[in-house]
């Protein structure tokens, strides 16, 4: 330790600074505690304030870092992240991908692994930019994070702002930015504890006015929501409202689709629509490939199918089903087959289809499929599905009290791609419905999560989203961003031996009331029949339908300015900050007052350092040097 140092660590040593900030244990264990916090803050976990200081303990961790380590630590923070927040992907491989443990568990370590970069180059970065300015992290902490989630593809796209979903204050600011805005926000807090903690540590002047530049941003972010949601609540009062009904069939994935259950399968979304009609609903909404039988692509009206095989009979009230659509070579052989939703009004009219865009790769997809043709009995016998991507966003028309309105139709996780949101919302839909299928994961929280990411699109366009899934969570998104009633979970139910006829099971044995709107049959499968209240939204543009995500490549070019083409020059410029170099490295001082001129602050640069010995007036007579002495 040299001098210097033991004269800074004289006293008693604070242990953030001297003790352990110089141990790699120790930095281990704040990167760790870092990932934990923010997955723990993720559904369904939702302890969601330690979003608000989860980045801290990685900014400990890279305290003093060279950019190297730097990224090792944020990295591993990054990586106990994706796990925690991942880890169905293991019990996904081993059931529908047939894998045992010991291989599904190195795939989910790789995914975790690839998805942890984006805090790896937050830890580079920031660890570069804290070296050139000494500014502190809440400067740079927001804008780099912001320019990151940006620009990385996921295999399973998030974001911070996931943590958030259920804080209806802090989500209004996604009509302006998007969910980046929200990360900008987490990470500003984040900045600003640790700039506070890391000053009182070390025993330096406190940011007062970093701090309250934060806090300002933080109120300003709370007032525009309270601002906004008055507003918003004012515009669905005066809208005009529906009930929609949702079934929630409550197949599990490994009964859905064979063919023993097709008809059982569609008798029981029969049923449950019809039980819904009952309760007053006027529009009903089935999950994604809930028709277990695929239609030509030509059909213009239900009646065309065999009456067997019917949507709903009778019903009388418009219709969204999802289901698999195909179009047929001469030789009668499928030719192209799609994931689609369809629209059928009360006439039994097909008004509208919509075919998915987004596939899910190996899931819906499979990269190289023609070329891999010697491989199709291998596909098969993995019920491995290949689909044709959509070629266009579309709306679905809806007659309701004579006036006519629209409808967009999401599939999947379509419903947590922004740019998705913004093409369908060019279109000026009044209200969106998510059909989805999350029997993949069972009792785990992925259903959670998909749903809070999709929260974003309400809020990002002020539209009411409706969500029908095969086995939960179907429930309404307001405008607002608040959830109404929600359908629980459930995993696969093994059917009895006398479930021959769901439907009938279920006019004997009736529907239970759960709570306001939601209802369950008594028999097998035990589908959840879900009626909402639904706004039609007047059809309008939000800043962010409109500017899109420019707010996040504001961020971006600002990084990459601060970057590439940084020079500390500017940057003392405008914070006023002085640099006062000594022998043991670079120090920053505040400029202590205005009046100080550059005399004066000429004067500071060439100033001694304490304790040292002031060098004699005259120089060294070996000095070769002419013209000045030193004084």
């Amino acid at each position: 330790m040299t001098r210097k140092k033991k004269r800074q660590s004289s006293g008693v040593k604070h242990w953030l600074t001297e003790t352990k900030a110089g141990n790699v244990t120790w930095r281990i264990g704040a990167a760790l505690l870092s990932g934990s916090m923010w997955f723990l803050a993720c559904a369904d976990f939702d302890i969601w304030p330690l979003a608000w200081i989860a980045m801290v303990p990685t900014l400990w961790a890279i305290r003093g870092q060279k950019a190297k380590p730097a990224f090792w630590y944020a990295y591993l923070a990054g990586i106990v992240a994706n796990a925690g927040g991942f880890y169905w992907i293991v019990g996904l491989l081993e059931r529908f991908g047939n894998m045992p443990t010991i291989a599904a568990l190195p795939i989910f370590l790789l995914m975790a692994a690839y998805q942890g970069i984006e805090f790896g180059l937050f830890g580079w970065w920031i660890s570069v930019l804290e070296r050139r300015t000494h500014s502190g992290a809440t400067w740079f902490a927001p804008v780099l994070m912001v320019a990151i989630e940006l620009v990385t593809p996921l295999i399973f796209p998030w974001y911070l702002a996931i943590t958030q979903a259920w804080v209806v204050p802090v989500i209004q600011v996604a009509d302006l930015a998007g969910p980046l805005g929200v990360t900008f926000l987490l990470l500003v807090a984040n900045g600003a504890v640790y700039d506070l903690l890391d000053a009182a540590a070390a025993h330096k002047k406190i940011p007062w006015r970093r701090a309250s530049i934060a806090a300002g941003v933080l109120v300003a972010a709370l007032v525009y929501g309270q601002i906004r949601l008055h507003q918003v609540r004012s515009t669905m009062k005066q809208a005009e409202h529906i009930k929609i009904g949702v079934v929630q069939g409550n197949f599990g994935i490994n009964l859905k689709g064979q063919k023993g259950y097709l008809a059982k399968q569609l008798q029981v979304h029969q049923a449950v629509s019809h039980f819904l009609k009952e309760q007053g609903a006027k529009l009903i909404v089935w999950p994604e490939s809930s028709y277990p039988y695929p239609i030509d692509r030509n059909i213009t009206s239900a009646s065309e199918l065999p009456p067997a095989i019917q949507f709903a009979p009778d019903l009388g009230i418009p219709m969204i089903i999802g289901a698999i659509t195909v179009k047929w070579s001469k030789q009668n052989r499928p030719n192209k087959v799609f994931n689609s939703a369809l629209m059928v009004d009360a006439q039994g009219r097909v008004t509208g289809v919509y075919d998915k865009m987004y596939l899910l790769i190996f899931g819906e997809y499979i990269p190289f499929h023609d070329e891999l043709s010697f491989m199709k009995k291998f596909f098969e016998h993995h019920r491995m599905s290949h689909f044709d991507r959509g070629k266009k966003v579309t709306t679905f028309p809806l007659e309701y009290k004579d006036n006519s309105y629209r409808i967009g139709p999401l599939i999947c996780y379509e419903d947590i791609i922004t740019s998705f949101g913004r093409a369908l919302a060019d279109h000026k839909p009044n209200l969106l419905v998510n059909i989805t299928n999350d029997a993949w994961f069972g009792n785990t929280s992925e259903p959670y999560e998909h749903l809070a990411l999709a929260v974003y699109r309400s809020v990002e366009h002020r539209l009411a989203l409706v969500r029908a899934v095969n086995t939960g969570v179907s429930t309404i998104v307001l405008p607002t961003g608040k959830l109404g009633q929600e359908t629980p979970t459930t995993g696969s139910k093994t059917p009895p031996g006398n479930a021959l006829d769901p439907a009938i099971a279920m006019e004997t044995a009736g529907f239970k009331r759960l709570s306001k709107g939601l209802y369950q049959a008594r028999s097998w499968p035990h589908p959840h029949a879900l009626l909402v209240t639904a706004p039609l939204m007047p059809a309008h543009e939000t800043v962010y339908a409109k500017v899109g995500d420019i707010f996040g490549y504001a961020n971006l070019l600002l990084t990459i300015y601060l970057l590439v083409f940084f020079k500390r020059k500017t940057w003392r410029k405008l914070f006023k900050r002085q640099y006062v170099r000594s022998t043991s490295g670079t120090e920053t001082q505040d400029e202590k007052s205005s009046k100080q001129g550059g005399t004066k602050a000429k004067a500071a640069l060439k100033t001694p350092q304490k304790g040292k010995r002031k060098k004699q007036t005259k120089a060294p007579k070996s000095s070769k040097k002419t013209g000045r002495q030193s004084s």
